[in-house]
């Protein structure tokens, strides 16, 4: 339950509360179970409050502080929350272990609730890091929302609209498991990023070594850079050791054996050209050649597949 003299500051309006809070910088607004609906609210301090179970339906709550405010059950069906600062905003019974890297139960078993954001108006609302698992975005009005580093796993948002949203590229992220969105709308790039983000996580639980991998050498295919980083790289060291390896692996017909020379010599092989103005004299070198070339045609045959990808029409 509410606390009746956290109620009846918040009932003189905004600039009462926020006066009461500034004076009072130790309490913790405990408005659990209180009825807001359709109460003006606008650019009023509820950081770090207790809204748990709150009936904030309708209620204007534009610029307002929220940042790490305890919203579980919480009903904000067609509140206007635009440019209201959320970063940090708790959704859920759940938190997340650092020390552990796991989700805990911080409520002695309590189930996980989602907050009811159907219709809600959060325009250019900061959403930055806050717990919105489970939370129903039905219909919601989002254009221009900060979602980067928020967790929606399981939440709803089914004819969204997403016009403008900020989110993070970051495919090692699980912010977006199990979350419905076939029907959010305004911005293909934002959904066609959180589809394929859910396909990441999935291959992930069912491929974890692989998932790594695939993240270091081109993060999870997005990067073209990073890939022909690896290629140069490879090319580079084997142009080391062939030079180390000298002329008695190695023949140099119209060139001299330098660093350079050899540098070139794995380009060319690299890139499976083979020009033959240098030759293995030994299977040792005979067979790292080869080695080279199997792996340059790895290499190369990725640049070409994402490439490809880059330029490729979507939809």
């Amino acid at each position: 339950m509410a606390n009746s003299e956290h109620l009846a500051v918040l009932a003189q309006g905004a600039p009462a509360f926020n006066q009461w809070r500034q004076e009072n910088p130790g309490l913790t607004p405990d408005l659990s179970g209180a009825d807001l609906s359709s109460a003006s609210l606008n650019q009023v301090n509820l950081r770090g409050a207790v809204l748990s179970g709150a009936d904030l339906e309708w209620t204007h709550l534009q610029e307002a502080d929220l940042r790490e405010a305890t919203l579980v059950g919480a009903n904000l069906q067609g509140a206007f929350l635009g440019g209201a600062d959320l970063r940090g905003v708790k959704g859920s019974w759940l938190a997340f272990n650092q020390e552990g890297g796991s989700w805990v139960d911080r409520h002695g078993g309590a189930s996980s609730h989602g907050v009811n954001f159907q219709g809600a108006h959060l325009e250019e609302a900061d959403l930055r890091g806050a717990d919105l698992r489970e939370a129903d975005f039905c219909g919601a009005f989002l254009v221009g929302a900060d979602l980067r580093t928020a967790d929606l796993r399981s939440a709803n948002l089914e004819q969204a609209n997403v016009t403008g949203v900020k989110f993070s590229q970051d495919c090692r992220q699980r912010a977006f498991f199990g979350t419905r969105l076939s029907t959010c709308y305004g911005s293909q790039m934002f959904k066609s990023y959180a589809e394929g983000q859910i396909f990441l996580e999935e291959y992930r639980r069912a491929h974890p070594g692989w998932f790594w991998l695939w993240w270091l050498t081109s993060d999870c295919g997005h990067s073209l850079l990073r890939w022909a980083g690896w290629s140069a790289c490879f090319a580079l060291v084997f142009g080391l050791i062939f030079f180390m390896m000298g002329t008695e692996h190695f023949k140099a017909e119209n060139l001299p054996f330098t660093l350079p020379t050899m540098l070139y010599f794995s380009g060319v092989t690299f890139t499976t050209l083979g020009f033959g103005d240098i030759n293995p004299r030994t299977e040792t070198a005979a067979g790292l050649v080869m080695l080279e070339v199997v792996l340059g045609y790895i290499m190369l045959g990725g640049l070409i597949s994402i490439l490809a990808i880059k330029l490729s029409r979507r939809g």
